[in-house]
């Protein structure tokens, strides 16, 4: 155990190093990286692999392979063609291993050093590509994690007992825990840590690294004097937001007539709102989707990175009544077409419904269950980016055959991947470099997407619709998508870094506003999630630097500062937190980031693992918040009066009738306050 320790200790500084300065070295540093983190998994089988077999001569032979290939890896992350070489020499070896043919012969080994072969191919083609053009490192360590789990595989083919160490290595790089097996906390598949016990997932700063400060002549809001008159009511809330003159107008799909176009399904009826808890504030925004413009929803992320792994929509549909009941108003569902991974995100053929988290079948019974219990379920669209069922011109993977309505060939991949041999029109926004990137110029793509759409909200019966991947093309397509089917809800995904220094920088303006130009595109039909928020929030929790949570004008910071009705808040998703861990929220400091989303302006959104698995104090938590929030009448346009913005404290009102803090020593003044709910360092109060 302490051996792994070390091992784990020097892989996250590595990886942290790399971080850090990838900025300056792009490509060359995350290849580095990636390979620094190869290498240390081979060592830690190569060292398991000495101690279980340390008398079979064949099995130290090809230690010795391993060893060399480690080395050649390490010294320069060209060298990794040079494994499909040595991978031939390390066959020869492991099939003259004793325990090779104990444990499944050599075509068990010969089965497995293929896919490490093919794995390790994909690798290869990957670094080359982050070389020339440098690339986000997630996308590089997800691949690396593929190669690594070949690699177990290989040796579990001589020794039962590796396998055994990698299951342990795998908890361990996961920054929490590995899956539970089904019976495990409540029978979900993520064990998560305990609540409010794990340190910060900050990379630890320079030497010479300055604590970030607010800029010159920032002040931020102190408490008021104990015996000051209570805060008058505030005006009503106008939007900050900046607006582009070329904003689209209502888009009609292409080639569509009249009759197709009055087809097509008119909007839907906003939902029931109970107007008695809401305050004079309140009003239902008129010309955009139901569920946005009456802002009373509370969205729940319905799955994880590890959901693919078991009976997924059985288990979600067992559990629709306490969803319901705790006051969640939709749940975004995973991927559910055919895909190349099993997560969903590698789209193959769309016309099919059956996935690993369920069947056809097993998905329309889901979705007919939630709306039994009022739950709208939400489409998780994945539409940048599409995998070939065929290979097409130039014996490329650009070609879809048997996918009824969409079936597409060259014409619809962009023109800008040399992989793939696209014959369409250039990209709109960033390039997904691990498949196809669809050409949304296209008039045909586009009929077809708006047909498709169509097809998943009339027929199979999902209410909203989540886009994946926003920054991959035009927000004006989805938009243009989100009116062809007209749902309840759209939010897009539209994931964009934040301004970096020595540190995090106090002003964000321009991230946010980016996410608002996105919003803008699209005619203002979509939300989208708010990363501003969850970025400055995460490191305002994590540090006890508060004053970041209010911008220069005295507005919340993020996305809900400027354009609170088009702002989805979250604190963690299957990307940033679950067995990935991109960018998880500080694990002992969760519990406050829902006591901020849930009480302010915004639409939030609670993780599964969150709710469901991280133990009951957490999940009381959390109930606490949602009954608070309901009971206060907060919605997504509520008025916010920040109070307080300290290194120590952070207190605002919102609406009428809600109070909270975060921090340091801090009340609602003026009386019928109840405080009705807390934790670790955070309270809210309501009144009636």
């Amino acid at each position: 155990a302490s051996a792994l320790a070390t091992r784990v200790a020097a892989l996250e500084k590595a990886l942290a190093s790399a971080a850090a300065s990838a900025g300056a070295t792009g490509g060359d540093v995350a290849a580095a990286a990636a390979m620094t983190h190869l290498q240390e998994k081979v060592k830690a089988l190569e060292a398991a692999f000495s101690q279980r077999n340390a008398t079979a001569d064949a099995a130290s032979a090809a230690l010795s392979k391993v060893e060399r290939l480690a080395a050649q890896v390490q010294k320069d992350a060209a060298a990794v063609p040079e494994l499909q070489r040595q991978m031939q020499e390390l066959r020869d070896a492991m099939s003259k291993t004793p325990g090779a043919a104990a444990a499944g012969g050599t075509m068990a080994v010969n089965a497995n050093l293929k896919d490490v072969t093919e794995r390790m191919q994909k690798l290869e083609a990957s670094l080359e590509h982050l070389r020339a053009n440098p690339a986000s490192l997630d996308v590089l360590f997800a691949k690396v994690s593929a190669v690594e789990e070949g690699l177990a595989a290989t040796a579990n083919g001589s020794s039962k007992a590796i396998d055994e160490l990698s299951q342990k290595v795998r908890k361990l790089d996961g920054g929490a825990n590995a899956p539970a097996s089904a019976g495990a906390w409540g029978q979900t598949p993520v064990q998560a840590p305990g609540v409010n016990n794990v340190v910060t997932n900050f990379p630890p700063p320079a030497k010479d690294a300055k604590k970030p400060k607010p800029p010159p002549g920032f002040k931020p809001p102190v408490p008021p004097a104990a015996d000051a008159k209570p805060a008058t009511p505030l005006p009503d809330f106008t939007p900050a937001f900046s607006v582009k003159s070329d904003a689209p107008a209502p888009a009609t799909p292409p080639g569509w007539g009249e009759k197709q176009a009055q087809a097509a399904s008119p909007a839907p009826a906003a939902p029931a709102v109970d107007t008695s808890k809401l305050g004079s504030d309140y009003k239902v925004e008129e010309g955009t989707l139901p569920r946005i413009a009456t802002g009373r929803e509370v969205l729940l992320q319905g799955f994880n990175w590890e959901s693919h792994k078991f009976d997924w929509y059985k288990l979600v549909g067992e559990r629709a009544g306490e969803i319901a009941d705790v006051g969640f108003t939709q749940i975004w569902l995973p991927p559910c077409t055919d895909s190349l991974a099993p997560e969903g995100y590698l789209p193959r053929d769309l016309s099919s419904l059956n996935s690993k988290y369920g069947d056809e079948a097993g998905l329309r019974s889901l979705i007919a269950t939630l709306r039994e219990k009022n739950v709208l379920p939400v489409l998780d669209a994945v539409l940048n980016h599409r995998c070939a069922t065929h290979q097409g011109a130039g014996s490329k993977w650009n070609k879809w055959e048997g996918c009824g309505f969409m079936d597409w060939g060259e014409w619809a991949i962009t023109n800008t991947q040399p992989d793939f041999q696209g014959q369409g029109g250039g990209p709109t926004g960033d390039e997904f470099h691990g498949a196809p990137n669809i050409d949304h110029r296209n008039d045909k793509v586009q009929e077809s997407l708006c047909k498709w759409m169509n097809w998943m909200m009339n027929d199979v019966g999902f209410g909203g619709v989540r886009f994946d991947f926003s920054k991959g093309y035009g927000g004006e397509f989805a938009g243009q998508y989100t009116r062809a089917c007209m749902p309840e809800f759209a939010v897009g995904e539209y994931w964009d870094t934040l301004n970096y220094g020595q540190g995090l920088e106090y002003d964000q303006d321009a991230h946010r506003q980016r996410i608002v130009d996105w919003i803008d595109q699209t005619g203002g039909i979509a939300t989208a999630f708010d990363f501003t928020t969850k970025g400055i929030l995460q490191e305002a929790c994590g540090k006890h630097e508060f004053w970041r949570l209010v911008d220069k004008k005295g507005r919340a910071p993020g996305v809900i500062g400027l354009w609170p009705g088009r702002a989805v808040t979250f604190i963690d998703n299957h990307d940033t937190g679950s067995t990935q861990s991109h960018w998880p929220f500080p694990s002992n400091k969760v519990g406050m980031g829902y006591a901020y989303i849930l009480t302010h302006p915004g639409t939030p959104t609670v993780f599964w693992d969150h709710y469901f698995d991280w133990g009951d104090d957490l999940k009381n938590q959390i109930k606490s918040l949602l009954k608070a929030r309901d009971d206060a009448g907060i919605h997504s346009r509520s008025k916010l009066e920040i109070v307080a913005a300290t290194d120590s404290l952070y207190a605002a009102h919102v609406g009428d009738r809600l109070a909270v803090k975060l921090g340091g020593d801090w009340s609602p003044s003026g009386g019928g306050w109840e405080a009705v709910a807390s934790g670790d360092g955070w309270c809210v109060w309501t009144k009636q």
